[in-house]
């Protein structure tokens, strides 16, 4: 019931914007995985710990770049 609401918000969102579906499907589940960084970063703003919530930001994305990355090269020269 919840998922066929959320597709039907994702059609709705595809008619206005123009835009493809699965380019406004990826976007919203961007947006969705990203949630939990923003409140703990905002929370740890508010706690006078700034600094760790840039470094937080920054961190997370890198984490999960380097992580993807590595696994895949990882993959890649295993069927090598």
């Amino acid at each position: 019931m919840i998922a066929e609401i959320v597709i039907d918000i994702f059609y709705l969102i595809n008619i206005i914007s123009g835009l493809p579906l699965e380019f406004t499907a990826i976007t919203l589940l961007a947006i969705g995985a990203s949630t939990g960084d923003l409140v703990a970063s905002v929370v740890l703003a508010r706690a006078n710990k700034a600094v760790m919530a840039i470094i937080g930001c920054y961190s997370g994305a890198l984490f999960n770049l380097l992580l993807g990355f590595g696994l895949c090269m990882m993959k890649y020269d295993s069927l090598l």
